[in-house]
């Protein structure tokens, strides 16, 4: 009847959602065999939107552009890091301006740097997700939160950052230095703060929940369990006295309420 008819057709669209064309085909072939007992009616009926299902399946649609997901500010970040090592080989020389401590300083910049990007790269592959090198979160990504993410919020771009100035300390050139900090910081900062409006419409109070356990974009500290319920306790007091607040101002406005009313009544009864 027509209730198992539509019963068919649904369960076939949901079955076309993760099949290639092939199996289209069987499916559609099956589905055809069915359709031989209905009339004509239903058979105009249901093949539009067989037609129509099939169509926006094999289709892409919906996929943000390479613009949409920061593309731009993505071409600018290469721009930069170009600039950094054509600063440190132009004004690079055989001695270096930095003493050779200050280069040896380097290396260990480089190691946490490493440490860091390394450890950022692992997070996402440890979930089976491909590093995003956009703003915008890939569709499907949950929120990473463990590693070296379970004490700052952005270190891949931090480690990003640690690499150049250590390739600059490590050459000897200030002006390295200079350009890395004065162009990556500023630029990898608004990138953090664009990528977070977009995670904080995405995870909501998981992504609040995970703000207050690491409070700094780039800097190393987790809150502990302690600190936390210290934290959750100030907030739910602030909650209590906002409310007992707003407590208070309504029951002042409808005492001023009752009081004009009685003054009202009093000077019409008066007149």
């Amino acid at each position: 009847d027509n209730e198992e008819k539509e019963e068919i057709v649904r369960a076939r669209n949901v079955v076309l959602m993760s099949t290639d064309n092939e199996e289209k085909e069987e499916i559609v072939r099956a589905r055809n065999v069915v359709l031989m007992s209905t009339d004509n009616e239903e058979k105009e009926e249901i093949v539009p939107a067989r037609d129509v299902d099939v169509d926006t399946t094999s289709a892409p649609g919906g996929a943000p552009s390479f613009v949409e997901k920061g593309g731009v500010r993505f071409l600018l970040q290469v721009l930069l890091w170009a600039v950094v090592i054509a600063v440190n080989q132009i004004f690079l020389t055989d001695q270096g301006y930095l003493p050779t401590g200050i280069r040896i300083l380097g290396g260990v910049v480089g190691a946490i740097g490493v440490v860091l990007t390394g450890g950022s790269v692992y997070a996402f592959v440890h979930v089976d997700q491909i590093p995003n090198v956009f703003p915008l979160p890939d569709p499907g990504c949950p929120l990473i939160t463990a590693g070296v993410f379970s004490f700052m919020r952005h270190p891949g771009y931090f480690g990003n950052v640690s690499l150049f100035i250590a390739g600059s300390l490590g050459l000897g050139c200030g002006w390295g230095v200079l350009s890395a900090v004065l162009l990556l910081c500023p630029f990898y900062y608004c990138k953090a703060a664009q990528e977070e409006r977009y995670l904080a419409e995405n995870f909501g109070e998981e992504w609040d929940a995970y703000k207050l356990r690491v409070p700094y974009m780039f800097l190393p500290q987790k809150v502990d369990a302690k600190a936390q319920q210290v934290i959750d306790g100030k907030k739910k007091e602030e909650k209590e006295d906002d409310l007992a607040d707003v407590t208070e101002d309504d029951a002042f406005d409808k005492s001023t309420d009752t009081v004009i009313s009685l003054s009202l009544s009093l000077s019409l009864s008066l007149s």
